[in-house]
């Protein structure tokens, strides 16, 4: 009897027992799936933490585009440059200056399909400008330059000479001449020496010829073939200054002053072997003078010539004279 009495119990036990376990399985099969997800998208936030941290920052979509179509640009630029570099200038009419097509990061930029045409942004300041200037004001602020002039000036033989045979020769007997000359020169601007810092080297050869009636010291013979020649070789050193600020030309004129050293050759010719001579003498000069500009770097040129022999001679030169002359600058 007690035997059938703890059966029931054990029964109800048991049943309880599968009853808890029954739920509880339940409940853990409700839970783990929610948990193992919840650990899941931890473990995948984690991860994208970490390649966001070691991933390089990544440019938006636009900027990305923007991008790539100004490299287009610029390689598209270098290929113009290398095949026609004329097609990427125009010329401004009033400033002279030339604008170039140049590819700007900053510069808005777009782009619809690959296939579309691209215009590639233009550069607002000019990268070169022509530059105007007057040819004259350049010839002048150029430090180096160079002259060349022709001359123009009389001239008269003075002196004797003495001939054993025929007696002497009085040169201050003979007639003037027209005396033309080629000079050239090198010049320097030297600001250390301003106002006078306008210098030239100068180096000029002149030449004349007349004819001369001759008679004999005994007067018995007269040569009509006789010709005197003058032959002037000399060198000299100028400075010169403007005088623009004083007489107000429109021109540029300039004042200046030299020296110079030379030799003045005397030569004679004659059908008569007894009216022939040749001789020379050295001599020193000073001259004043002015020089205007006529055009652009041609000048007009005016001189007065003060010379005297520097050695001991029966030959004589012209002291005082007076000479024109035309020179270009370059």
């Amino acid at each position: 009897m007690k035997i059938l009495q703890i059966i029931p119990l054990a029964l109800r036990i048991l049943m309880s027992g599968l009853f808890v376990l029954f739920l509880s399985k339940i409940c853990f099969a409700e839970t783990e799936p929610t948990s193992s997800l919840e650990n899941i998208n931890k473990k995948a936030s984690k991860k994208r933490t970490r390649s966001s941290a070691l991933a390089k920052p990544v440019l938006p979509l636009s900027d990305q585009a923007t991008e790539e179509i100004n490299k287009i640009h610029s390689l598209k630029n270098k290929k113009m440059t290398n095949t026609a570099p004329s097609s990427r200038f125009s010329k401004s009419p009033k400033a002279g200056a030339v604008k170039t097509q140049l590819s700007s990061p900053s510069s808005s930029t777009t782009a619809t399909t690959p296939s579309s045409k691209m215009q590639a942004p233009i550069s607002s300041e000019p990268t070169s400008i022509f530059k105007v200037e007057d040819p004259e004001l350049i010839v002048l602020q150029r430090p180096w330059k160079y002259v060349f002039g022709l001359k123009i000036q009389s001239i008269k033989p003075y002196g004797k000479v003495s001939s054993s045979l025929v007696g002497d020769f009085n040169l201050n007997s003979y007639p003037t001449s027209l005396f033309s000359s080629a000079e050239f020169g090198v010049g320097k601007k030297i600001s250390r020496w301003a106002p006078w810092d306008d210098w030239k080297a100068l180096a000029q050869v002149g030449y004349s010829s007349a004819r001369v009636p001759l008679v004999f010291k005994s007067g018995y013979q007269a040569l009509e073939d006789t010709q005197i020649n003058t032959l002037k070789v000399n060198l000299g050193i100028e400075a010169q200054r403007s005088m623009d600020a004083t007489l107000q030309f429109n021109k540029p004129l300039f004042y200046k002053v030299g020296l110079s050293i030379g030799k003045m050759i005397y030569t004679q010719t004659s059908l008569n072997d007894l009216g022939q001579f040749s001789e020379s003498l050295f001599y020193g000069g000073i001259n004043l003078g002015a020089n205007y500009f006529l055009y652009d770097n041609i000048t007009f040129s005016g001189d007065y010539i003060f010379r005297a022999p520097l050695q001991a001679s029966l030959l004589g030169v012209q002291q005082h004279n007076f000479e024109l002359g035309l020179n270009v600058i370059w």
